[in-house]
């Protein structure tokens, strides 16, 4: 069903069960909610007959925001507020051998080797060991862009 809001084209009438809307209710109360509550929230306003200017201006997103997850609801339910996957693929695991390690270690505690081969054994080693950016940045000593790039 279409019904004109009060400015522009004619758009998509949301009517909600009351299970979607006790669904929606609670993502936006949700303290962890976050962008699915502000996008709960848009469902639910345009649902109560609020224009996409209106809605707009209430949750703080731009129009074409506000549309984009009102098309994204309809045609695709709740479902449909979470983000798509983004491109590219995931992050390889990393992994070395017991004799890389070895090396590795070996050459983190160096004095005669280069500086730089030294500061990249150390951040291999930390990253081996799971830990993220922030934290091997931190134990090593460098900056967290440093740690990216290697």
């Amino acid at each position: 069903m279409k019904s004109k809001n009060r400015q522009g084209r004619p758009v998509e009438t949301i009517i909600l069960s009351s299970d979607e809307k006790r669904k929606l209710e609670a993502l936006v109360a949700s303290p962890s909610g976050g962008r699915l509550g502000k996008r709960a929230e848009i469902v639910l306003l345009s649902a109560a007959g609020y224009a996409n200017n209106e809605t707009s201006a209430k949750v703080g997103l731009s129009k074409q925001a506000v549309c984009k997850w009102r098309q994204r609801y309809l045609s695709k339910g709740i479902a449909g507020l979470q983000d798509l996957p983004r491109p590219g693929g995931k992050a390889k695991e990393l992994s070395a051998s017991d004799e890389e390690r070895e090396v590795l270690l070996a050459w983190s505690r160096s004095r005669s080797l280069p500086a730089s081969l030294v500061t990249r054994s150390r951040i291999i080693l930390c990253a081996l060991d799971g830990k993220q950016t922030e934290e091997i940045s931190s134990s090593v000593g460098v900056a967290g862009s440093t740690v990216r790039e290697w």
